[in-house]
This record gives structure tokens, C-alpha cells and sequence, in this order.
């Protein structure tokens, strides 16, 4: 049994929309349960009964990687799977993904690329195989980019990309999660790169194909954060925490001529302890160096 955990703000219909494909994909009603999560929206549709969710409500957003720790602490399921509010499922789907369940796995699917004004799974043309994680891509670094596709059903990738990744839950609390991340961004790198440090595996599934309805990536930051300067902290919070400190103090040099550098050093002194309980942990359990996993 799984428990499918949906976090959304402001995205108006399509909760609606992609708790319904769910509902309507997997024949057997037992074998799932579906957490939503309302991360303060200023706008909302209704999800009606029949689809026998629970719904969480949150009137002062808390961001997505909140809002997924906070669902996890309530699931009662073996497995969980982390899904964006803009999804589509063909039938049968789950029915093969859940032959690939395993513990110590970040398991991701083909990601079929939709839009807003088509989201026909069948008329799609172009589909996605998870991603490499690269230093820098232009003034963005530790961001995942798309690689190309293996003559494989199933085979390890560096990072998870595309909006749906399965799991334990007991992986997703030894690997602790999404604690330490602001509102919104880096949640794929963080799961992969924590992943692999604990000597797990991170695998696309190519025989199942999900459908995610991509928009313009500054669109979701706004909806889904106040301050850019959040997404830039989830970099150095992986850095500082995952890396070795030589590696994360040249990262937060490469913003030393930008408006965002002293609010970061003010927010890595105030954040320090937790970084260190964190680093130590990590230290403790780590058997992957995840250098190796990046692009340089």
C-alpha cells in the first residue's frame, strides 16, 4: 500500500485535476490513500468526498519541503510517493511500478512533458529520463538537467527528475527527508544526493510513463516561494551539509558580488548548529561519495 502526498499553493484547478487521473488510473481503491496538502492558497477548488482524501490545510504557507515533512509524520503506509499538483496517470501504471518498490531506492519514472493547454498524455511528443546534477548551469548551480535515455526498463540515474519519486517511508526519515530546506526548490537534488550518501540507489523506471504539466520555471517560483534568496540557500544547505566545507564555502563564494551574499552568511551563523548535527549524522552513515555524482 502506498500514500500518494500532493503539496500545492495557488495552482487553481489542477489538485482537482490530478487527484482525479490518480483516482481514476489504479482500479483497486485499496491500495492507496492520497494526503493534500493546501499550503496556503489564496485560491482553491474543492476536492469532492468520493475521492476519500485527507486534506491538510495551512493558512500561513510553509513550503513544499514543510508540507511533505509534516505528511509523512502521518502516513501509515510502507510506501509514500511525492507528487506535484499537475499530474497525469495512464491505467496500469501502478500496477507496474509497485514490482520496483524496494527500501533504500528513490524510484522516478519517464516524465512525459505536457503544458498547460495540452495535457493529452497520447499527443505528447517529448518525454524526460531523469538527470545529471551539475556545479553551475549558467548562474544557477547543484541544479539537475535532464540526460539522455538508456536502452534499459530500469537503471541507476544520479538524480530524480520530473515531479514523481517513491519511496519508504522508513528511507525517507533515515535519509531525514526535506528537513533543513526553505520554502521551495532543490527537493529532487536534496532526496538523490541523500540517497546515494547513505549507500542507496536512485533508479528511473522507463516502462512507466507519468505525465507532468511543466510551466515556466520562474512561474513556480513565485507560486511556490516569496524570496529567491531561499532557493539559493537550499544549495549551500547541501553543500554545507552533504559536501566538505571547502567545497561549500567556494559555493557561497560564487555569490560574493551579489545582493544575496551577507543575508546568506547571516542565515548559514544562525543555521550553523543545525548544519552540524546535520553534517555529523551524514558523516556517520555515509558510504557514497557524491562527488562522483556531479558535473563539474
Amino acid at each position: 500500500m502506498i500514500t500518494f502526498i500532493i503539496s500545492a499553493r495557488n495552482e487553481n484547478k489542477e489538485p482537482l485535476n490530478t487527484i482525479k487521473s490518480l483516482w481514476d488510473s489504479i482500479e483497486d481503491k485499496e491500495l492507496f490513500k492520497i494526503i493534500l496538502v493546501n499550503d496556503g492558497s489564496s485560491e482553491w477548488t474543492k476536492i469532492p468526498k468520493k475521492y476519500n482524501i485527507k486534506e491538510i490545510t495551512h493558512a500561513i504557507p510553509q513550503g513544499i519541503h514543510a508540507s511533505i515533512d509534516e505528511v509523512v509524520e502521518l502516513v501509515d503506509t510502507e510506501h509514500i510517493g511525492i507528487l506535484n499538483a499537475r499530474m497525469r496517470f495512464r491505467k496500469g501504471w501502478f500496477t507496474e511500478l509497485s514490482k520496483h518498490l524496494k527500501n533504500k531506492q528513490l524510484l522516478s519514472c519517464t516524465s512525459v512533458v505536457l503544458r498547460p493547454n495540452q495535457t493529452d498524455m497520447d499527443k505528447a511528443e517529448t518525454k524526460r529520463y531523469g538527470a545529471d546534477i551539475h556545479y553551475k548551469n549558467g548562474d544557477n548551480y547543484l541544479i539537475a538537467r535532464w540526460r539522455k535515455e538508456e536502452n534499459k526498463d530500469i537503471y541507476d540515474i544520479p538524480c530524480a527528475l520530473g515531479a514523481s519519486y517513491f519511496m519508504t517511508k522508513k528511507w525517507y526519515k533515515h535519509i531525514k527527508g526535506l528537513q533543513g530546506l526553505c520554502m521551495w526548490g532543490s527537493l529532487q537534488e536534496f532526496l538523490s544526493l541523500k540517497t546515494w550518501k547513505f549507500g542507496g540507489k536512485v533508479k528511473l523506471l522507463k516502462t512507466v510513463e507519468i505525465g507532468n504539466i511543466y510551466q515556466d520555471k520562474k512561474g513556480d517560483e513565485k507560486r511556490y516561494t516569496d524570496s529567491h534568496i531561499d532557493i539559493i540557500w537550499n544549495k549551500l544547505f547541501m553543500a554545507f551539509t552533504l559536501f566538505d566545507w571547502k567545497f561549500a564555502i567556494n559555493l557561497l563564494g560564487e555569490y560574493y558580488e551579489s545582493e544575496y551574499y551577507n543575508p546568506l552568511k547571516l542565515m548559514l551563523i544562525t543555521d550553523m548548529p543545525k548544519i552540524m548535527e546535520y553534517e555529523k549524522y551524514f558523516k556517520v552513515y555515509g558510504r557514497f561519495d557524491i562527488n562522483n555524482l556531479i558535473i563539474k
